[in-house]
């Protein structure tokens, strides 16, 4: 089967033996839709009709709206926010997304405790923000979308520089993360360091630590 359905795009709906009785190829979300669960979880998936070689198979058929195209909805509330209930009826949960490519999403998911909202987003940089509001009553845990742009960069949770990747929340706090690049040159004590740093290690390298020390101010 994988041999008759597969090519390097996605999944065919019907193999290339159907074309001769009048049947497209194409990449269709009518059949493929079964394919999406599997799709997301390689962290590859795609949506809406593809030709061959990937691009949108835009044509007199196409529909952006037509039902048999939406088994999407609930696989992007699954995979791209990734909210999913840990204990019945959402008292723990975990949040984490998968990025594929995707500059942003948001969204929310009803709860009987209400509703539990996620948005990020990359800025142009490639630094993440990311939001997550959660009900009273419930507790969850926080994970960094997947995969990210930046790796070795500073995060602030809630104003508060932080480590790792993953973060527990209790309900009721709003979660709010900002990546930031690293940055020395923007005055005050990071300059000083940044300097004093340069300083020790060049004068380290002539076994002078004293002096390398009274340098710093």
């Amino acid at each position: 089967m994988s041999k008759e359905l597969f090519i390097p795009a996605g999944a065919l709906p019907f193999s290339n033996a159907s074309i001769p009785r009048g049947f497209t190829e194409n990449i269709n979300p009518y059949a493929s839709g079964y394919h999406l669960p599997a799709a997301f979880a390689a962290q590859d998936a795609t949506s809406e009709t593809l030709s061959t070689t990937g691009g949108p198979g835009l044509g007199d058929s196409t529909s952006l709206c037509h039902a048999w195209a939406s088994a999407l909805t609930g696989e992007l509330s699954r995979h791209v926010l990734r909210i999913q209930a840990v204990s019945p009826g959402f008292s723990e949960w975990v949040v984490a997304p998968q990025t594929l490519g995707l500059d942003w999403a948001k969204g929310a998911h009803p709860t009987p405790y209400g509703s539990l909202s996620v948005s990020w987003a990359f800025d142009a940089q490639g630094n993440l923000s990311m939001n997550v509001t959660n009900p009273v009553g419930t507790n969850g845990m926080v994970n960094l979308p997947s995969p990210m742009r930046i790796l070795n960069s500073t995060a602030l949770v809630n104003g508060k520089g932080v480590l790792g990747s993953s973060f527990a929340v209790v309900g009721g706090k709003v979660f709010n993360l900002t990546q930031t690049s690293p940055n020395f040159e923007n005055g005050g004590d990071t300059v000083r360091v940044s300097r004093f740093l340069s300083r020790l290690s060049v004068t380290l390298a002539k076994q002078d630590t004293p002096k390398a020390l009274k340098g710093w101010k």
